[in-house]
């Protein structure tokens, strides 16, 4: 018995050499968690677990994507409008779809637009058409396109029915 060797372990059962064939869920289920703690309206819990996901670099990128615009809405949810500013201008330029930059991007226009800052508004609707296809973003960036205009002092009220009349 002593003169029989043992098996030697084959590669795949060496811990070293293992692949997982999925990627743990473990962050997905935090970031949801951390969703539906903004919505049950306990902010602090939720700030938690976002703050856990930006700070673990193991996160990973399609999770840490999304945690931009997770941390806008919370902020929103607070009504801290104008701190919403910074993440989603983030969501903008860490979002991979055309879509989905359009609609932070108009997102962070309207934010913008109610804080007073009527320059920076036009300037992320006009970011809106660059990113848009769809008829009714188009048409409603173009709309408060023409009233930031106005605001702004770029253009006159000629200017703007001229252009309200063009669509």
């Amino acid at each position: 018995k002593k003169d029989e060797k043992k098996p030697e372990p084959k590669p795949e059962d060496d811990p070293e050499n293992y692949f997982l064939k999925h990627r743990p869920v473990y962050q997905d289920a935090m970031l949801w968690l951390a969703k539906t703690l903004i919505e049950r309206d306990k902010f602090d819990a939720a700030q938690r677990y976002i703050n856990q996901l930006n700070e673990d670099p193991t996160t990973f990128d399609e999770i840490r994507k999304e945690l931009a615009p997770l941390q806008a809405y919370l902020l929103l949810k607070q009504r801290q409008g104008q701190l919403a500013i910074a993440p989603l201008e983030q969501a903008v330029d860490m979002a991979d779809k055309r879509t989905d930059k359009a609609r932070y991007a108009f997102i962070l226009a309207q934010l913008q637009q109610q804080i007073g800052n009527s320059d920076a508004a036009y300037a992320n609707f006009e970011r809106v058409l660059k990113y848009t296809n769809e008829y009714e973003m188009e048409f409603n960036a173009r709309m408060n396109m023409a009233t930031n205009s106005w605001a702004s002092g770029r253009g006159t009220s000629q200017d703007a029915v001229a252009n309200l009349n063009k669509m």
